[in-house]
């Protein structure tokens, strides 16, 4: 994913287009990559966020209803 959003980002830049988050993405992607190892899905993202913040993703109390 660190390449295919290093030739986005590429792309982007030699057509002069707007990717205002494609940055972040390749950052965090990066920095997983770096923190968790190559090879990693979707999931290592959600792991790395984590790690940078002190805290544990949940999936909540299973109820879709908002308070």
């Amino acid at each position: 994913m660190v390449k295919d959003l290093g030739i986005a980002l590429g792309v982007a830049q030699a057509t002069d287009t707007p990717v205002p988050f494609a940055g972040l993405c390749h950052d965090l992607w990066s920095g997983a990559q770096k923190v968790l190892g190559k090879g990693q899905d979707h999931t290592a993202v959600a792991r790395f966020a984590e790690l940078l913040a002190g805290t544990e993703l949940t999936g909540g109390s299973g109820s879709s209803e908002q308070p």
